[in-house]
């Protein structure tokens, strides 16, 4: 690592210590060891979460979808086919509808976006992947942004027109691209990660091989057209969310050095930051959380960060509330 990031890591973790500190107390963990939950989201009127995630010791391929209401004694689980893993639930504006992605367990194995009607439970398959994944919706309902992956160091942004079925690839520079997040400013928040030329040997041959180094966040404003990288600080962003007001862009950042890049990210590497999008200052919320799961997860007053760690090395979601380095809940 340069001697630059390295300084640069420390300054965030010191700054942000006081805040880290006193969030670490505030650590709410969503449901007990009977679930393993990694993604969520509030429906638009805060009454119900939808989840993803499985009973605890299932296979990763037992993921589905689930619904919670506050007050009752337990989550419900919504999608129950044998044919589809489910995953990446996210309510559309008006409450009607829930995207999310669905990959087949048999054939071709395809990644597809799909809704399913909240009230009646029916779906539709939306696009025909084969690697379609990640959708959020436009604040209009109008449209579905989501990644188009075409090999492991490709990908685009797209968008799904909700009236007409027109997919259409959003102009945002090439490369390997992912994890949009459409905000209520118009902006479509996303990782652009960055892929560096590498030797390996194998059985005495060496062989350049490109590896991800690391994420970085960017936006595309969908009505100017306009876009750029949003955090110039070098170090490894991932996963935007920006909250309900607008005021805060959550992600999960680095905090200390990375451990080799082709292995799992470690989660004690890594932390919830937030950014504050009027003056660009970044706070350290939260340590410890899991790149395996979803993005971070707002509730409807903006008040509440929830997001998926192995902490305790359980994998569950865990909430956080904001707050300010007084202590008082923004």
């Amino acid at each position: 690592m340069r001697r630059g990031i390295g300084c640069l890591l420390l300054l965030l973790a010191v700054t942000a210590a006081v805040l880290g500190d006193q969030a670490e107390g505030r650590l709410t963990r969503l449901f007990d060891s009977a679930y393993d939950f990694w993604d969520c989201d509030w429906s638009p009127d805060g009454r119900r979460l939808i989840l993803a995630g499985k009973s605890h010791y299932e296979s990763a391929e037992k993921a589905r979808i689930w619904l919670f209401t506050p007050g009752d004694a337990k989550p419900t689980l919504w999608t129950s086919t044998g044919d589809y893993c489910d995953d990446w639930p996210r309510w559309s504006p008006d409450g009607k509808l829930i995207a999310l992605v669905r990959r087949e367990l048999a054939g071709d194995r395809r990644t597809c976006v799909w809704w399913k009607d909240a009230a009646t439970g029916a779906g539709r398959r939306l696009t025909k992947g084969p690697d379609d994944r990640q959708p959020s919706w436009s604040p209009d309902g109008r449209f579905l942004v989501f990644r188009r992956g075409f090999d492991t160091h490709q990908s685009v942004l797209a968008a799904f027109e909700t009236g007409t079925g027109k997919v259409t690839t959003l102009p945002v520079p090439a490369g390997l691209v992912g994890e949009p997040f459409w905000g209520s400013d118009n902006a479509i928040y996303y990782t652009r990660y960055q892929l560096v030329q590498r030797e390996t040997r194998i059985g005495g041959q060496i062989y350049q091989v490109k590896v991800i180094s690391g994420g970085r966040l960017w936006s595309y404003h969908t009505g100017t057209g306009q876009g750029g990288q949003v955090i110039t600080q070098d170090f490894d962003q991932r996963m935007p969310a920006l909250s309900p007001d607008g005021k805060w862009l959550a992600f999960f950042g680095q905090v200390k050095a990375a451990s080799p890049e082709t292995s799992i990210p470690d989660p004690e590497s890594w932390a919830l930051y937030l950014r504050e999008q009027a003056t660009g200052r970044l706070v350290q919320l939260v340590t410890n959380v899991a790149l395996t799961g979803g993005p971070p997860a707002w509730s409807r007053d903006a008040r509440t960060v929830y997001f998926y760690s192995l902490r305790k090395k359980m994998p569950a979601l865990w909430s956080v509330p904001i707050q300010d380095e007084t202590g008082a809940v923004k």
